[in-house]
């Protein structure tokens, strides 16, 4: 993929001239490397919160609204970068994924920094609201996929960045979900400010990674001076999951889960077309039959 490094107000922005039908799509990362292991899954639930609580210029509606009008699609969510060879450190960012017309992109871009920079979250009865959807919502992923909620468990002590994605995807998110349905006016207060805080640090213009592809280079220019102009935050930090080694996690399934993993990276292997190949074969020729056909189990693969 052809990449050029510009510095554009400060932030980096990583330009990728492939053809798009007039389309722009930005991938905008925001560091949160000052916060804790524990403190992210809080701040994956702030990204959640995105597009669904009302901003100082929009009511929800209205925002959605908006949001139909000018941009194709959105999302928003906590990544968790790191090179494949890196153990110790990864970069956790809140992350704005967004398909704009090139015509309309002055407007996406003055609304995606309204979400980024002036979402409220002082509405204590629609957060309720949002967080019980999103705990229901958690429930049913588990216990529908619980061999990927196994997964994110069984490699947390594979590396920081694998520690990391246990607590903004695994059980550590589930259980912090599960305890704020429950909380008091207090504990969502203390959200609040913890929310405000993290993105008047990260969501700057100095810590600002702006992937960006189209048919041209179009201007962030009016984007980026939207953004406050902050403090840069460190490049990466280190994560150790505190998750028992071997655990279970109970659902109510009729379905167990099981899941057991090997970082074959640490022996010098390094993924290949060989090694999908061969657990393709492991997985239709020998588990599926004497796991799946002959054990009667629901299903097994590699």
């Amino acid at each position: 993929i052809p990449t050029e490094e510009i510095n554009v107000c400060g932030a980096k922005v990583l330009y990728h001239q492939l053809p798009s039908n007039g389309i722009v799509h930005i991938n905008a990362y925001f560091p949160v490397t000052q916060l804790s292991l524990s403190e992210l899954p809080a701040a994956a639930l702030i990204t959640e919160f995105f597009k669904d609580l009302p901003t100082e210029k929009f009511e929800v509606l209205t925002l959605q609204n908006e949001i139909r009008m000018y941009i194709g699609g959105i999302s928003f969510g906590l990544d968790i970068l790191a090179k494949d060879n890196d153990y110790e450190e990864c970069t956790p960012c809140i992350r704005v994924r967004a398909s704009v017309l090139a015509d309309k992109l002055p407007d996406a871009e003055a609304l995606i920094a309204e979400i980024l920079t002036g979402t409220k979250f002082s509405d204590r009865s629609m957060m309720r609201e949002l967080i019980t959807q999103i705990d229901e919502d958690s429930k049913r992923t588990a216990m529908a996929n619980g061999h990927r909620l196994g997964l994110f468990e069984a490699r947390s002590h594979w590396s920081a960045r694998d520690a990391a994605a246990e607590a903004v995807n695994g059980y550590s998110f589930l259980q912090y979900m599960h305890g704020l349905t429950s909380a008091s006016d207090d504990e969502l207060d203390a959200f609040t400010s913890f929310a405000e805080e993290v993105i008047s640090k990260s969501i700057c213009r100095q810590n600002a990674i702006i992937g960006v592809t189209a048919d041209s280079l179009p201007d962030l220019s009016g984007f980026l001076n939207m953004l406050p102009d902050g403090n840069l935050l460190p490049e990466k930090v280190h994560y150790e999951s505190a998750l028992p080694r071997r655990m279970g996690i109970e659902i109510p399934a009729a379905v167990s889960f099981a899941v057991t993993s090997y970082d074959m990276k640490r022996d010098g292997h390094r993924m290949s077309g060989n090694y999908q190949v061969a657990a393709n074969i492991i997985s239709l020729s020998h588990l599926w039959n004497s796991i799946r056909v002959q054990g009667g189990a629901y299903g097994a693969s590699m």
